[in-house]
């Protein structure tokens, strides 16, 4: 195995699971015995990248540096990539740095740090730094789509707050409004 040669067909497989990567391996050729082409040129960008991140399992570096590690995959193939790197994380305790333009991405962190200029622009927590999607968007960066509805809301005079950047915190605050005005 890439990353840890003496690494037992075990701990591979457990690897490849956890990555997400088990099913498309055993639909390969040789499953687990197919030999990747150098530009892996036979398996897709997301296979790759998952391929990738079973290997930092393997490893188990105790921080792990991405840079656009969903940029090329699809929708489904980016969930998977993302909910891997919240187990490595969260799970296995490796402490992930990850450069992304894609703030649906950067609204799962725990903190997030915003560069404008090459220089530091916001450095703070994912909810105080999408408090202020205005200046986000001053600087010419996007926000999560549910942030831009809730600023549309707001201009519209209604009260919400400021720092809705996902949708389930959207659906919670959204049910609390419902449940006071009901009360």
């Amino acid at each position: 195995a890439y990353g840890k040669p003496d690494a037992s067909l075990e701990e591979i497989v457990a690897a490849a699971k956890a990555a997400h990567a088990d099913s498309f391996i055993r639909r390969l050729p040789k499953g687990y015995d197919t030999v990747i082409a150098e530009d892996g040129g036979n398996i897709s960008q997301g296979q790759k990248q998952l391929l990738c991140i079973a290997r930092v399992m393997l490893c188990l570096p105790p921080m792990l540096i991405l840079d656009e590690a969903t940029a090329m995959l699809d929708p489904r193939g980016r969930e998977q990539v993302m909910q891997t790197i919240h187990y490595l994380n969260r799970n296995m305790g490796i402490t992930v740095v990850s450069i992304t333009h894609y703030m649906e991405e950067a609204a799962q962190a725990d903190r997030v740090l915003v560069m404008s200029n090459k220089k530091i622009a916001m450095y703070d927590t994912v909810e105080n730094v999408f408090a202020r999607a205005p200046e986000l968007l001053a600087l010419g960066l996007s926000v999560p789509q549910v942030t831009k509805i809730f600023l549309k809301l707001r201009e519209m005079g209604v009260d919400v707050p400021a720092d809705v950047y996902t949708i389930p915190y959207a659906v919670k605050t959204i049910l609390a409004a419902k449940a006071r005005r009901d009360a």
